[in-house]
């Protein structure tokens, strides 16, 4: 699992509210292995990280900052690995490495795992940046790469770009949907805010037409082989 936000802290906190309820909830699945891409309330959701410290069997990977605050929260130390960009982990048969990000959080990671022989790349929030491209050579089959274009976050176009540049099998948009539009402009910081998969889709059509693009329903179960 990666960056579950469950909670309403965003709204409670920040005034951001939630479009859609949670598909699932923290009784109805209980990872393995829990993974943080940095500490923004919507990432290390400090009700849901509580929640999974005490079942038992799920180990967390995060950035520093992250393992620190989850320590404070109840997670025992045995079940904790802090990681920064290049190192790496495996727990259950999936190899976990940090790959470098560029946000507003200085220790901000993306995330490569391979698993059963499928490298799963999750870009974390970053903005674009040309040490994201070194991702070509890693033989990615999945992306899962930021759109939405604010809050230190790459925007459609860039998203498509780097695309573009890592060649997976298969991409799919995300960050966007989560709140209505005008809150991804970041009380206008990002005035140019592009949380529209369909954008993303588009313009990656336009430099490679023969790229798979993937958009994800909420809820929506999809298994790769």
């Amino acid at each position: 699992m990666i960056d579950p936000y469950f909670s309403d802290e965003c709204e409670r906190l920040e005034g951001l509210r939630r479009q859609f309820e949670p598909p699932i909830t923290t009784a109805e699945l209980v990872p393995d292995l829990l993974l943080v891409t940095h500490g923004h309330l919507d990432h290390f959701d400090e009700p849901t990280i509580r929640a999974y410290a005490s079942p038992g069997r799920t180990t967390l990977f995060a950035p520093p900052s992250c393992t620190v605050r989850a320590s404070s929260l109840g997670w025992p130390a045995s079940r904790l690995r802090a990681l920064q960009p290049g190192q790496s982990a495996t727990r259950g048969g999936c190899r976990v490495t940090a790959t470098f990000a560029r946000h507003t959080l200085p220790d901000a990671i993306g995330l490569l795992l391979t698993v059963d022989g499928i490298r799963l790349w999750h870009s974390g929030d970053t903005e674009y940046d040309e040490h994201l491209r070194a991702g070509a050579s890693q033989g990615v089959d999945v992306a899962f790469i930021c759109i939405n274009g604010g809050g230190g976050n790459m925007n459609a176009r860039e998203a498509a770009l780097l695309a573009w540049q890592l060649k997976p099998r298969t991409v799919v948009p995300m960050h966007y949907g989560m709140w209505p539009l005008e809150d991804y402009r970041y009380r206008g910081a990002a005035p140019d805010a592009t949380p529209d998969p369909a954008l993303f889709a588009s313009t990656l059509a336009k430099l490679n037409p023969r790229m798979r693009v993937k958009v994800l329903k909420v809820g929506q179960t999809v298994t790769l082989s």
